[in-house]
């Protein structure tokens, strides 16, 4: 971990407020638990709504690494907008599937979408049905609709409902 921030630090122009996400994420994620991911999340909550979505996204992408499903969904989006990191649907996809397959409903209808799309992933119908379907199980609202309905503007509508 120190050496990714390190790589970091010597890559980017510098700010305070970049130092000090730095030297946060480093101090935060030497020996974490849930509660530090969850006030980690917090803070990467209020720095996106900030518009910082650099510093965010890192802190998302760091509690993503350690296994919270809410911060891969966020990580998704970081990709899939380029606020943050640069511009990548495959790699937006494959955050929103690590989500997903842990049972993250929201990402389990992102998943079926850009599979029916194939936006990140090549199209399957068939892969789209299943992850709307497990949303489904889990309550998901949207999930039902959509395995009734699939539109071509539906991908920007959904994320926008989820976000």
């Amino acid at each position: 971990m120190r050496k990714n921030v390190l790589l970091v630090l010597r890559s980017k122009p510098m700010n305070t407020k970049f130092l000090l996400f730095c030297c946060f994420v480093m101090l935060l994620f030497s020996g974490c638990d849930e509660q530090q991911i969850e006030e980690a999340m917090q803070k990467a909550d209020q720095l996106y709504a900030e518009k910082e979505y650099g510093p965010a996204c890192e802190i998302y992408r760091e509690c993503a690494k350690h296994g919270s499903a809410d911060a891969q969904y966020a990580v998704g989006f970081c990709y899939d907008e380029g606020k943050g990191f640069p511009k990548d649907k495959k790699e937006a996809f494959y955050w929103w599937l690590k989500a997903a397959k842990q049972g993250h409903a929201k990402a389990q209808v992102i998943v079926a979408v850009s599979y029916y799309l194939g936006e990140g992933v090549d199209k399957d119908e068939k892969e789209a049905s299943k992850w709307l379907a497990k949303a489904k199980e889990q309550g998901e609202k949207k999930a039902e609709e959509l395995l009734d309905n699939f539109k071509s503007d539906l991908f920007e509508q959904v994320k926008k409902l989820f976000k």
